[in-house]
């Protein structure tokens, strides 16, 4: 722990603030200006803030669709919710933006990737928004850092008619949001949660590969325009690459004779994944401002092939060569092969892939920073105490957000959905501040030291600012020396506490005046280290006079004189230079 400096500070009242104000919804602020009417907010809750999540601060929402196309807000049992996470020992508060999704178990206790019947398998989205908005400065500058994870990651194979068009599990993702809008709706088992919605700007975290469907406009009929998914890639049952909508029969492309008829991607064993996180404005889901497959593979890739271009990075596309497109054992030697895809991973530690089934415990953090100009992402496995932020970031995009929401506040939080592919899409932390301030993952925190003064009231001395603390991490007040006072505990102590990512945490030491009857070892803070402390460069010349120094020959015990020192009497038998001769004892100075 590195101690900071010592900050000079007038005397106030104990009564009065200092340095720190509150604000509903946001625990503490700073009382940094960045403009003129611009506070500098910070806001942090979740495991490795220091400070769990709290119901007060978030609003949750969600909406359902079940099979009839019929939309209902989420009922109470699965709407999103804090609570304490199942797959922790530390069973620390987390904010479950859906919940009720049950993977059936085998006999080994271990899942196959299916949904259990018991599950609340509704296509449906969740949120969680806080409740209070925080104003931007006229650049829009902010940094944040939250982490999230994606167990009880499944599929819904009756939701997807045959087994064999099953995606990968995990689905849809999660997405930061924010908005200048004050409220808003989510929609169910599409868009993440957050399309359509306008004067927006997101952060997605998509573990859903959209871009090889071909689906129906609407339920009841045969036209199939809507292509307009991520990512979109056009098959074609030769195999061959076009790169358009090209099809002969554009109002069912499955049909035809010529080889170019559409073909629906497969997922062998769940296995293949294209996770991304990328940026989008206005709800505009497909329309990336930048993009980061997290394991590197870009399904949009091509390759040349005798000479035509081909699919390079999906192993139903190769396996499918000559149009054996049900051929299983070719599928198998497809998926073998680790140039032709990526497979399935069963560590919590996997850094490329958001989830996987049987995996509950694999954590991402994601670091999100605005300078004013561009925006920089970065992303790393790992919880928020744990995960080592990137040295260059992974997504770096010029984007104008000053025009969007200079000098306006903004309501910001997370937003899910699941659709035939599953998750119990969980926030861990989040730290949000209205600055530039990149989050490295250490906090500060201040330590306070209070002297009594002649009228039984205690004043602020000293103010010790630790920096490059481990947010989370448990700190005790260190002793500290002045002359005439020894340690107290009074109601307003506070000499130990858990450091919070926010800046907040205070604590407080209290010293009174030291009488007559005191041990003359002043007894240190409960639990204090032995560092010695910095001496104070602010002595104030309002110390009161202690009591008097003279010799009191009932007791052993002489208090200190004006300087600060202390005094013991013991029995001596001759006189020394560095005391005064009394007989029978002898005053000395300690």
């Amino acid at each position: 722990m590195k101690r900071g400096t010592i900050k000079r500070l007038g005397a106030v009242s104990i009564a009065a603030a200092v340095g720190v104000t509150s604000f509903v919804g946001y625990g503490r602020l700073t009382n940094e200006t960045q403009a003129a009417d611009t506070k500098t907010v910070v806001f942090a809750e979740g495991k490795g803030t220091g400070k769990d999540f709290q119901a007060s601060s978030w609003t949750f929402n969600g909406q359902a669709k079940n099979s009839g196309n019929t939309y209902s807000l989420v009922g109470n049992e699965n709407v999103a919710k804090i609570l304490d996470n199942p797959y922790s020992a530390d069973r620390e508060s987390v904010i479950r933006l859906i919940d009720g999704v049950v993977t059936k178990k085998e006999t080994d206790g271990k899942t196959l990737g299916y949904e259990d019947s018991s599950s609340f398998s509704d296509y449906r989205s969740g949120e969680a928004f806080l409740k209070e908005g925080i104003k931007l400065d006229s650049n829009s500058e902010f940094s944040m850092k939250f982490t999230f994870s994606m167990p009880d990651a499944c599929v819904n194979i009756g939701q997807t008619t045959e087994e064999k068009f099953a995606r990968e599990v995990g689905g849809d993702g999660i997405a930061f949001v924010m908005t200048t809008n004050s409220s808003h709706d989510t929609k169910a088992g599409s868009g993440i949660g957050y399309e359509g919605l306008s004067n927006s700007m997101a952060v997605e975290l998509d573990s859903f590969f959209n871009g090889a469907y071909c689906d129906m406009a609407a339920s009841d009929s045969n036209n199939y325009a809507n292509w307009g998914f991520d990512n979109q890639l056009y098959f074609h049952k030769d195999c061959s690459y076009t790169g358009l909508n090209n099809y002969s029969n554009q109002s069912n492309p499955y049909e035809g004779t010529d080889g170019k008829q559409y073909v629906q991607y497969r997922n062998y064993k769940f296995s293949e994944r294209f996770d991304h996180i990328g940026i989008t404005m206005d709800g505009k889901v497909t329309d990336h401002k930048a993009i980061s497959y997290i394991n590197g593979i870009d399904p949009t890739e091509t390759v040349e092939k005798n000479g035509q271009k081909k699919y390079k990075n999906l192993a139903y596309f190769e396996a499918c060569a000559g149009g054996n497109l049900d051929e299983n054992t070719l599928m198998t030697i497809a998926y073998v092969n680790p140039t032709a895809t990526n497979k399935e991973d069963t560590t919590s530690t996997c850094a490329t892939r958001f989830a996987d089934k049987n995996v509950n415990d694999r954590l991402f953090t994601v670091w999100v920073d605005y300078d004013g100009t561009k925006i920089y992402v970065r992303y790393a496995n790992g919880n928020f105490a744990s995960a080592v932020r990137p040295e260059n970031p992974q997504i770096t995009e010029s984007i104008n957000l000053s025009d969007k929401f200079g000098n306006q506040t903004v309501y910001m939080g997370f937003t899910s959905a699941v659709g035939s592919s599953k998750a119990n899409h969980t926030i861990h932390s989040f730290e949000f501040t209205n600055a530039y301030a990149p989050i490295t993952g250490n906090a500060k925190y201040k330590t306070e030291y209070y002297l009594e003064q002649p009228d039984g009231s205690f004043l602020l001395k000293d103010t010790v600012i630790s920096e490059d603390v481990i947010a989370g991490t448990e700190v005790i007040s260190a002793d500290r020396k002045y002359d005439g006072y020894i340690h107290v505990t009074v109601d307003e102590s506070k000499e130990k506490d858990t450091v919070k990512a926010d800046g907040s945490t205070v604590l407080k030491v209290y010293y009174k005046i030291k009488s007559s009857g005191d041990n003359i070892t002043p007894t240190p803070p409960s639990g204090g280290d032995n560092t010695t402390p910095t001496t104070p460069v602010n002595g104030d010349n309002t110390t009161p006079t202690p009591p008097s120094d003279g010799d009191n020959s009932n007791s052993d015990v002489v208090a200190g004189d004006r300087h600060g020192a202390l005094w013991i009497v013991i029995p001596v038998a001759v006189a020394g230079a560095a005391g005064i001769c009394i007989f029978g004892k002898r005053k000395v100075r300690i």
